[in-house]
């Protein structure tokens, strides 16, 4: 069997969305208002039993999970640590200019420099070794392509010399964002999430689509003969929790982990902020359930598909170690991803319609988050919103390119430096 991707690209959706981001966002307000009530009343009177309780598959009334049990302080009680030196991460196989605006708004924005993994097609990593032939059969397929990442970042964050384990990885997708801030802080930004504590934030989106609700013989498979382990809290029953749950699951874990804002709210891969300490951990259990499914598709490769792309792994790691404290930036305060959500009001300058309006970054000036007045660092177009990033990077880098002269990134792989005016010659 093949296991071809038909699915829409990612956020997409066409206009027959929006009639329903209203009933979603209403429905989900109110869930999240009882859910809020059951907790708190819970909290008070020890003898409440809430309305509302999440069961296991088989609905066993002895593994019912109430609220009372599950909610807690938006952390765990993971040690506490002072952020050393942030290192500014991304990966990108290809040679594209887009990653010049990335590359530029780190150093002049931040005073920092972009480290590039798998630059130009690498296939070794910074040590010489290389990495894994799994999904060698599926070279050419954008989504295998994806999964790249999974291994990339594993490898740098749990060998490389350089990193100590209160340093700061801050990772951004490559070619679709736009860094409108300083960055230099989110060590700060990181702690304010974590009450002073080690974790690790992903950026949040509109659902979990790019996994358990695609179309086609990959979304088929995931959905009905699928099964995955969910622990919500460490002393928490695991569940093995059908595939048309999971997305549900998440939701839950959002509510109970993180601060709830909106518009979006389910943990995404192409943002992440962390102290490296506790990214390693997370990083060794996302290769664990990404080696997991390759065991489960070479003993049966006709019925089991390998995982697409790699934001189910890290979706599933989230929900399976509840040990590690890792929180969705909901209110997109660091990362705010462009999707059928973020509709015409929610950013300044800014919509899922249209892009970016003509006076975008004018004088330097970023676009602020509407609904909570706070400035987003970064804005990412992923799926069918790339088309929307030229509009916002265009302006952008016509007041940033004059300032990077001589500026280089740095190749991880190949320990070199990368000069910005080789990859882009418009920003000599």
């Amino acid at each position: 069997m093949g296991w071809k991707d038909t699915s829409p690209s990612r956020h997409g959706g066409g206009l027959h969305q929006y009639k329903y981001v209203a009933c979603v966002l209403i429905m989900i307000s109110g869930a999240f208002i009882l859910l809020e009530f059951e907790a708190m009343t819970a909290l008070r009177d020890p003898q409440y039993e809430p309305v509302t309780a999440f069961r296991g598959p088989q609905d066993e009334p002895e593994k019912q999970v109430h609220l009372r049990s599950i909610f807690r302080p938006p952390h765990l009680d993971a040690e506490h640590f002072k952020p050393r030196k942030i290192h500014y991460v991304t990966l990108a196989d290809n040679p594209r200019e887009e990653i010049c605006l990335t590359g530029a708004s780190i150093y002049t924005l931040s005073k920092g420099q972009l480290q590039i993994l798998a630059w130009n097609h690498s296939t070794t990593f910074f040590d010489g070794t290389s990495p894994s032939s799994a999904n060698s059969p599926r070279v050419g397929d954008f989504r295998a392509g994806q999964a790249k990442k999974i291994e990339w970042i594993a490898h740098y964050i749990l060998h490389h010399p350089d990193l100590h384990e209160d340093d700061v990885v801050m990772y951004t997708d490559a070619w679709d964002v736009a860094i409108q801030t300083d960055m230099s802080g989110v060590g700060n930004t990181l702690l304010k999430f974590t009450s002073g504590r080690r974790g690790i934030i992903f950026n949040s989106e509109p659902s979990c689509g790019d996994s358990f609700e695609l179309l086609g013989g990959y979304g088929d498979y995931l959905r009905s003969r699928a099964a995955f382990d969910v622990q919500l809290q460490p002393d928490a029953p695991i569940f093995k929790v059908p595939g048309p749950h999971i997305c549900r699951q998440m939701l839950i874990k959002s509510a109970m982990h993180s601060s709830m804002g909106g518009p979006n709210w389910s943990l995404g891969s192409g943002g992440i902020v962390a102290d490296v300490k506790s990214l390693r951990t997370f990083m060794q259990r996302v290769v664990q359930v990404t080696d997991e499914q390759i065991e489960r598709h070479l003993a049966d490769p006709n019925n089991v598909p390998l995982f697409e792309g790699d934001q189910i792994s890290f979706q599933l790691a989230y929900l399976r170690f509840p040990e590690i404290n890792v929180m969705v930036d909901t209110k997109s305060e660091i990362f705010m991803v462009t999707s059928y959500m973020t509709t015409p009001g929610v950013v300044e300058r800014m919509d899922n319609a249209n892009g970016c309006a003509p006076d975008f970054y004018k004088d330097g000036a970023p676009s602020k988050h509407s609904w909570y007045g706070h400035t987003p660092m970064i804005l990412h177009f992923p799926g069918d919103y790339k088309k929307f990033w030229t509009s916002c990077g265009d302006p952008m880098a016509e007041i940033l390119k004059s300032k990077v002269s001589g500026k280089v990134m740095w190749d991880v792989d190949r320990n070199v430096p990368i000069p910005i005016r080789d990859v882009c010659p418009v920003y000599t």
